[in-house]
């Protein structure tokens, strides 16, 4: 979904990790070579950790505690939600 620019507010989020995954229907051959299909980001805000779905890893180079910058819309309801990828 696009989401205008105008909706769109940066909050600050402490960084915990980034984990490659790799996902498949069917499993994967033993000694076959998995290229990750996405990244997960954990993250703690407002008291909560949360674990984002993104397509690359991107804060690879981050440490836990770091602080970090994510686009945020707010939802039908006032929830907030990520705007990632």
């Amino acid at each position: 979904r696009i989401v205008p620019r105008a909706q769109l507010t940066y909050k600050t989020f402490e960084f915990l990790e980034e984990k490659a995954f790799a996902a498949s229907a069917y499993g994967f051959l033993e000694g076959e070579t998995v290229e990750p299909d996405g990244c997960y980001l954990f993250v703690y805000y407002q008291g909560r950790i949360s674990r984002l779905k993104r397509k690359d890893c991107t804060f690879w180079n981050n440490k836990r505690g770091d602080l970090i910058t994510l686009p945020v819309v707010k939802g039908l309801w006032g929830y907030e939600f990520v705007a990632l990828d």
